[in-house]
């Protein structure tokens, strides 16, 4: 077992279409049933409340913030593992 990290981006002309929330479904799904990893781990820009919603959809728990050298911010931060779905 092993842990991995889920991630999205998508250019703004396909936001507010639910492909983050559909693709996102999908990988988790495939991380835990395929890969058998033992959780997952995700994060987004402080500013992005879409897409800490799509992580709240999919289960994901907010556990702590983590510093982003590149944002310069701290970035809330979350946990998924195959029983909190």
């Amino acid at each position: 077992l092993f842990r991995s990290e889920l991630g999205f981006h998508l250019i703004p002309a396909a936001w507010g279409r639910g492909l983050a929330s559909e693709a996102a479904r999908a990988v988790v799904e495939f991380a835990f049933t395929q890969l058998a990893v033992a959780a997952l781990f995700a994060g987004h820009h402080p500013d992005n409340a879409a897409s800490a919603r799509v992580l709240h959809k999919l289960g994901f728990r907010r556990t702590h913030h983590e510093w982003c050298p590149p944002s310069g911010l701290l970035h809330p931060s979350y946990w998924l593992a195959p029983e909190d779905r």
